[in-house]
């Protein structure tokens, strides 16, 4: 992870821009976990360029592209956010999404996709798909490009308005639309993505290592699969429920918290709506119901 984030490339003239279009004065800045220790270079970057501007950086965790900071921003009364590291998935009031990548030299493509192609012809792959978080879509038709010259069939599909290949931790879409292709490939850092591409997917999962030239196969998580199922089975004899809406912006699903509501209360259970902007364990402890329903991101009822 180290390695990758010396090769983060964030395009602050995007930025700079943004804020000169907007005439904004007061601007708040997200970033991710794994951008934090560029924060301050950040703002003196900005600074520099937007001497009237005052900047205000947010220091809570972000969830992804789900999680801004419009509610924020008129508590400080901020003409604008930034949010670095991830592409839009919402539409936004004041958000404008800096694109942060990652530099990857022609070389280490190259690399990358020779063991690809090495893969592929000793289990006799001939179509795949490809998928990849936000820092590593710009090399997805590159990589395609060399792979076609072996005569492999690429498919990069597009799922909203994510980027072609693009995929989230909660919206894998982009995977699934080709049922063609014999196998999944996945340019992503970490198992966030690619244990979610394993458990959804019905097609067998690789994830590459473009940085170095690794491959490796993601099994579906078979212990996953057996408490998600147990968890449906203890629900259908929960007679109270409780149904978590949460508060932001991407993930704020109102309407179907109500329906839920409505038809649990249809079958003769007893139904409470609940709401906060960070859903976690903890904070569920002493309520007094026997199943909670999460209308928030799809992954609360999946990882621990």
């Amino acid at each position: 992870m180290q390695e990758a984030n010396s090769r983060v490339r964030i395009d602050i003239e995007y930025a700079i821009e943004q804020i000169k279009k907007a005439n904004a004065k007061r601007i708040l800045i997200q970033v991710p976990e794994g951008l934090k220790d560029k924060l301050t270079e950040i703002v003196e970057a900005l600074q520099h360029k937007c001497k009237n501007a005052e900047f205000f950086c947010q220091i809570d965790p972000i969830y992804g592209a789900c999680d801004l900071a419009e509610n924020e921003s008129v508590l400080l009364n901020a003409d604008l956010v930034l949010h670095f590291g991830h592409s839009q998935m919402v539409e936004s009031r004041k958000t404008v999404y800096v694109p942060v990548t990652y530099v990857i030299s022609d070389r280490e493509i190259e690399k990358s996709a020779k063991k690809i192609i090495e893969y592929l012809g000793e289990n006799k792959i001939k179509s795949v798909t490809f998928g990849a978080t936000i820092q590593y879509v710009p090399y997805l038709q590159k990589i395609k490009a060399l792979l076609e010259k072996e005569g492999i069939i690429v498919n990069i599909s597009r799922a909203g308005v994510l980027e072609y290949g693009q995929v989230l931790g909660c919206n894998i879409n982009a995977l699934l639309q080709n049922k063609e292709n014999e196998l999944t490939i996945l340019f992503a850092d970490g198992y966030f993505h690619a244990k979610f591409a394993a458990l959804v997917s019905k097609k067998k999962v690789i994830q590459i290592d473009l940085i170095n030239a690794k491959i490796e196969e993601i099994k579906q998580d078979q212990k996953l699969v057996r408490k998600r199922i147990a968890s449906i089975m203890r629900a259908e004899k929960a007679e109270a429920f409780g149904v978590l809406i949460c508060t932001k912006e991407g993930q704020f699903n109102f309407e179907k918290a109500l329906e839920l509501k409505k038809l649990i209360e249809e079958r003769g259970r007893k139904a409470f709506l609940f709401f906060g902007d960070l859903i976690l364990p903890e904070y569920l402890l002493g309520i007094k119901v026997d199943c909670f329903v999460s209308t928030a991101c799809p992954r609360i009822a999946l990882d621990e």
